[in-house]
């Protein structure tokens, strides 16, 4: 039996993206149709599927296109990418959770004061008048 093939606006509906987003990964060469149809329609089974889906994943980790075609094209260590991934989102939440803090902490001196304290070092990159 032969693998149903879809067209490629019924495979970026399915993987909620658009046409364009596809196109741009097989002109970055990240992606290739299974098959393009006499009429010039492309045409998407499984591995491709798959293929999509680990880019999509790899694009939410916030890679770049040239990232993950290194990672797809050669014997990059994905699980060294994916540690490093990993430990640069826990230091993004901690950041985040001291942010609340400080956030929560404001709100609670906004209660009883209508002066603004804040505890912790500030670092200016711009001055603008």
């Amino acid at each position: 039996m032969a693998e149903k093939l879809l067209t490629i606006s019924a495979f970026a509906k399915l993987f909620k993206t658009t046409q364009y987003t596809i196109r741009h990964y097989e002109d970055k060469g990240l992606l290739l149709p299974a098959k393009i149809a006499e009429n010039g329609y492309r045409q998407y089974g499984m591995a491709e599927a798959y293929q999509l889906s680990f880019i999509l994943f790899l694009r939410a980790l916030d890679l770049s296109v040239a990232e993950i075609k290194l990672i797809l094209t050669t014997d990059y260590p994905e699980q060294t990418m994916l540690l490093n991934k990993k430990q640069a989102l826990q230091q993004e939440i901690a950041r985040l959770q001291a942010l609340e803090r400080t956030v929560d902490e404001q709100l609670q001196q906004a209660t009883h004061d209508t002066t603004y304290q804040v505890n912790q070092t500030i670092h200016l990159r711009v001055l603008k008048r």
